[in-house]
């Protein structure tokens, strides 16, 4: 049988992008990380390891239920209807848009940005 319906999940791919940030309200945990809810029915995963640069073992050691988190979407599976979120700071995401210039741009600017940050730490020396 053919599907009348499109694919909500060809949306949800489109509407959260990789690299986007997105709010979401931490909902419940499992073994293997946080559930956050982005929308009534579409939750995303943080992963034991995108949780925190120290080791994970237990995710509520870091988030509790309720809590309202930022975080970046690092991966969308269609076929598997997931969404896999990170809380660490990832400088560039490649996507299938981005090109090597905009990477190579963005890493310029990051680092620009640091060595601003390295210049006035020295100046208030």
């Amino acid at each position: 049988m053919k599907r009348l319906m499109p694919d909500p999940w060809e949306e949800i791919a489109k509407k959260y992008p990789l690299g986007t940030k997105v709010k979401g309200v931490i909902n419940r945990f499992s073994q293997f990380g946080a559930f956050v809810q982005l929308e009534d029915d579409i939750n995303g995963l943080i992963h034991l390891s995108e949780i925190s640069d120290q080791k994970v073992e237990d995710p509520k050691e870091f988030l509790s239920i309720g809590d309202e988190v930022t975080a970046t979407v690092i991966n969308i599976d269609r076929e598997e209807h997931r969404i896999g979120l990170s809380l660490k700071k990832h400088p560039v995401i490649a996507t299938e848009e981005a090109t090597k210039e905009e990477i190579k741009a963005e890493l310029a600017h990051e680092e620009e940005q640091v060595e601003a940050g390295e210049k006035e730490m020295t100046e208030e020396e």
